[in-house]
């Protein structure tokens, strides 16, 4: 949501945005391989998103220890891997407040999500970002405002305080540095692209070895069991076995004793 507010006396356009995003939590893909490809792709999307969130909070907090000890240079944060850190982009260089609010859940199944979204916020509360405000005289409107498109208005002005000479030179400039700009960017792209599918080849390996210490563990419960009921089986059959030997004891004693009065007779 985007308010635009400007009063008759006021030289300014104010713009205020309001955006609120709710990106579900990060879930564990053995939960979601029973719920379709569908399910499986979205719980990627809000992972890898989560996960550049991540990314940029660490290099703000970064920056703030850099800023600390003195050193002013600023790392490059990797808003274009996700479409969730695209739409925040203002409010993480500071030009907004940022608000994160987690509900977390005391359900005893749910450790694993509750876990992650305390990391997760943790990792915010950690992180201070510098308040900058923008003043471009470009956005300046005169005080009587024609009625006309903003975008018109914008372009008037700009024409206006910008002399052809700087305009021929920022031209010059620009022929200049395109083609080294187009080739950083092409290699920022590729580098983006490469820690992105390694990221994902990460998740899935994670994936994969818990579902194999799920199944492992399964197995040893299944065998522990087995040992279990074979463990009872023999009790049982050594007591059935001392049984019958005791009977046989007494059989045998009857015999010789009716042996030995047939004997006597």
């Amino acid at each position: 949501m985007v308010i635009r507010n400007l009063s008759e006396s006021d030289q300014f356009i104010v713009v205020n945005s309001f955006i609120l995003c709710d990106f579900a939590g990060s879930e564990r893909m053995k939960h979601t391989d029973q719920m379709g490809k569908a399910t499986v792709k979205e719980t990627l999307n809000i992972n890898a998103s989560i996960l550049t969130l991540n990314k940029c909070f660490g290099s703000l907090k970064a920056d703030t220890q850099n800023v600390i000890r003195g050193n002013e240079h600023a790392s490059v944060l990797p808003y274009r891997d996700s479409k969730l850190t695209m739409l925040f982009k203002k409010f993480l260089k500071g030009k907004g407040q940022l608000t994160m609010v987690a509900n977390m859940s005391q359900e005893a199944n749910l450790y694993y999500q509750t876990e992650q979204i305390l990391k997760i916020t943790s990792f915010a509360y950690k992180t201070r970002v510098e308040k900058k405000t923008k003043d471009n005289l470009a956005f300046r409107l005169p005080q009587v405002m024609p009625k006309r498109r903003f975008s018109t208005m914008v372009a008037h002005e700009l024409k206006s305080s910008v002399s052809s000479r700087n305009v021929n030179f920022l031209h010059v400039a620009s022929d200049r540095i395109h083609p080294e700009v187009l080739r950083l960017r092409e290699e920022n792209a590729k580098l983006v692209e490469d820690m992105r599918m390694k990221d994902l080849e990460q998740q899935k390996l994670l994936a994969q070895r818990d579902d194999l210490e799920a199944s492992l563990k399964q197995r040893i419960t299944q065998l522990e069991d087995y040992l279990n009921l074979q463990d009872e089986n023999r009790s049982l059959y050594r007591d059935k076995y001392f049984e019958l030997e005791e009977s046989l004891e007494i059989v045998y004693c009857k015999t010789i004793i009716y042996a030995e009065e047939q004997r006597t007779t």
